[in-house]
């Protein structure tokens, strides 16, 4: 028989949703700039709302929301508040290594330890996990990466309703 090639955009908006609801959203950010449908599909600020409640506690969200609303670059969208907030915490993970890149056994002043903390205020779990702790960075760093991971770690953790309850 003879095939018959189809186009993604040629496929069913639901259908093209529901593969792009799938991908990682830097992905979604790259197929927007194909072309026009699929930028409007890949804007659908419906799934940009579920990203941010998947990658985000409502706490997370929240403290996003507001320190958005007080931005004059602030776009009123979903899609805007998550790239800024996964922005902020990337720049915040590549700012925050360095000071922290320190040879194995060497000491290191707290107050060094409270800078690079500060580069990561309000990064969100998840955010610690794909610019910090994901087996990517890892291998990429050398001498960084146990630091680093405690500085994130540190606070993802204080901002945890469980674990600032008991403390």
């Amino acid at each position: 028989g003879e095939w018959t090639v189809m186009s993604f955009e040629g496929l069913p908006l639901e259908c093209q949703r529901n593969v792009l609801e799938r991908l990682h959203w830097r992905d979604v950010c790259a197929v927007s700039s194909c072309s026009r449908a699929l930028r409007a599909v890949a804007s659908d600020e419906h799934d940009w709302r579920g990203r941010c409640a998947r990658r985000f506690t409502s706490a997370e969200l929240e403290r996003l929301a507001s320190a958005a609303s007080g931005s004059t670059s602030d776009d009123g969208t979903w899609r805007g508040l998550f790239k800024r907030a996964v922005a902020r915490a990337r720049d915040g993970a590549r700012a925050a290594g360095p000071l922290l890149a320190v040879p194995d056994n060497q000491r290191v002043h707290f107050r060094q330890f409270e800078r690079a903390l500060e580069h990561l205020r309000g990064m969100s779990l998840a955010c610690f996990e794909e610019f910090i702790g994901g087996e990517k960075n890892a291998t990429t760093r050398q001498h960084n990466v146990v630091l680093l991971a405690l500085a994130g770690l540190t606070e993802c953790l204080a901002r945890a309703p469980d674990f600032s309850a008991r403390a």
